[in-house]
């Protein structure tokens, strides 16, 4: 996969030193490409949203250069970031019990609770400035002939309980809220409030 190098030039019209250059990494997701300057923001983003959970902090920020290496960084030999995605994994997946895959498409601002046994789905899409909770899964589903389905996907703001399942192609809308130990196995519209096992969307009137 060849990557983009922005030009030389600055906007400002001074020229830029190698190091200040923004390589840009394509992202298969459909998310906007990674930049180096995009990457730092995504991180503080990250850790500010974070902020008294150290352990969310460096997982994000684990994360976060995992994805970009994943995508694909031509500065860095492929083997070292081969090395580095598998470091993430045993960091976040063994040791810290959070398992996040490095291709995930997320949004800045990711809120982690209480991070423990939460997985998603690699290929599970999740919006800017959620929230997960301990115990998350975002999962498919796989047919009886062997086949599997999309994952879920969660847009902005969307805030999940304890012990939530979100199983197969599933869309959760923005600013959508998910009571703790609920199944979500059918679409959630945005600002609603779902709950029980299967989940039910609450009527308005009993959401407040």
């Amino acid at each position: 996969m060849m990557n983009d190098v922005h030009p030389e030039a600055a906007d400002d019209g001074r020229r830029r030193r190698p190091e200040e250059r923004d390589v840009t990494v394509s992202d298969p997701a459909g998310v906007a490409p990674c930049t180096d300057r995009s990457l730092r923001s995504v991180v503080l983003q990250d850790w500010a949203a974070n902020r008294g959970s150290t352990k969310s902090q460096v997982v994000m920020a684990a994360f976060r250069l995992a994805h970009h290496w994943d995508q694909g960084d031509s500065r860095v030999p492929g083997p070292v970031r081969k090395l580095g995605v598998l470091g993430y994994k045993v960091l976040t997946t063994w040791v810290l019990g959070v398992e996040i895959p490095p291709e995930t498409s997320i949004g800045p601002g990711l809120v982690l609770k209480h991070p423990q046994a939460i997985v998603v789905n690699g290929q599970s899409r999740i919006g800017a400035r959620c929230m997960l909770r301990a115990c998350t899964t975002l999962g498919n589903l796989v047919e009886r002939d062997g086949a599997e389905t999309a994952s879920p996907v969660l847009g902005d703001d969307v805030e999940l309980g304890v012990g939530v399942i979100v199983i197969g192609p599933i869309h959760v809308g923005d600013r959508a809220r998910i009571g703790a130990g609920a199944v979500v196995i059918t679409d959630v519209p945005a600002g609603a409030v779902a709950v029980g096992n299967p989940a039910r969307v609450l009527p308005a009137a009993d959401a407040t």
